[in-house]
């Protein structure tokens, strides 16, 4: 169990309430409601009644019991706070633009709700994070492509509509089609086999663009003239929405599914992390909506 699962314990036991607790703890109502129900699965008994009307919320019996355990629990994982910090690390590895555009969320919700979990974020190619999971220096990946491994489980995570995006200009059409982009002036990133299988149907194969960045990042570098397109996800388009103009294409290409991946046996200490992760990433793809945005 984590401290914050304790912590969240005793702040409903002292306060009577979950909305109480959560401003006490700095964190929000739901939090401290998931908090709870993991705790209690891991116990294997509920403690609190939550009988609706009641203005306060109450400790079962078995809630009860704990409590002074929880007390006791409470200072002895505050008492090796070193230990903690290397049991909680995380090290999680994704591409570039899951990085920046998806998974930035998910950092920013382990900060705010789970501190005693540190996350040690790389960036890397799909093939490299297979391989650094499959050589256990990794414990998480977020990739554009899966590929069969005895060693890791692949869960399709996140789907994005494609856009074609171009130089600012407001007299862009809204849709284009694949014969009106010059695939010489295509700036393309890998965006999965899917999306490679269908482009390649698409435009001839055979053309080569005049330059293959790898990264948004350069691309927003280099997309300066009215020849020159970017296919793109929908996080990237609502990142960049102001910044460049956006055009659906009439060829509609397959979405970008981005796959999260999992050692078949982790770490032993990073367990734990790794389930509170993987289920608030399971909630951030839940609420992920077709056009990019958060609900």
């Amino acid at each position: 169990m984590l401290l914050t699962e304790i912590e969240t314990f005793l702040a409903i036991a002292a306060t009577g309430s979950f909305r109480k607790a959560g401003e006490m703890l700095n964190v929000t109502q739901s939090t401290v409601s998931l908090r709870l129900k993991r705790l209690e699965s891991e116990l294997g008994y509920l403690m609190i009644d939550r009988r609706r009307g009641d203005k306060q919320v109450r400790l079962t019996p078995a809630g009860d019991g704990f409590l002074r355990a929880a007390e006791q629990i409470k200072t002895a994982l505050q008492s090796v706070t070193t230990g903690r910090e290397a049991d909680s690390k995380l090290r999680i590895g994704a591409v570039d633009s899951v990085n920046v555009y998806l998974l930035a969320g998910l950092f920013e919700s382990v900060r705010q709700n789970e501190p005693s979990i540190h996350l040690e974020v790389g960036t890397h190619q799909s093939w490299q994070v297979y391989e650094l999971i499959e050589r256990n220096e990794l414990d998480l990946g977020f990739v554009l492509t899966a590929r069969p491994s005895v060693q890791v489980t692949a869960t399709p995570l996140f789907y994005e509509n494609l856009s074609v995006m171009r130089i600012r200009r407001d007299d862009w059409p809204e849709a284009v089609s694949a014969d009106e982009l010059d695939p010489k002036g295509e700036l393309p990133i890998l965006w999965g086999d899917r999306v490679a299988l269908w482009h390649d149907q698409i435009w001839d194969p055979t053309v080569s663009p005049l330059c293959r960045p790898d990264t948004v990042a350069l691309v927003r570098r280099l997309l300066v003239s009215p020849d020159q397109w970017c296919l793109v996800p929908q996080s990237v388009r609502a990142a960049l929405e102001g910044e460049f103009s956006f055009q659906q294409l009439a060829e509609r290409p397959p979405q970008r599914i981005c796959y999260r991946l999992e050692p078949r046996h982790p770490r032993p200490s990073a367990v734990k992390a790794l389930a509170v992760v993987r289920e608030l990433s399971d909630q951030l793809a839940q609420s992920y909506q077709a056009d990019g945005s958060i609900s």
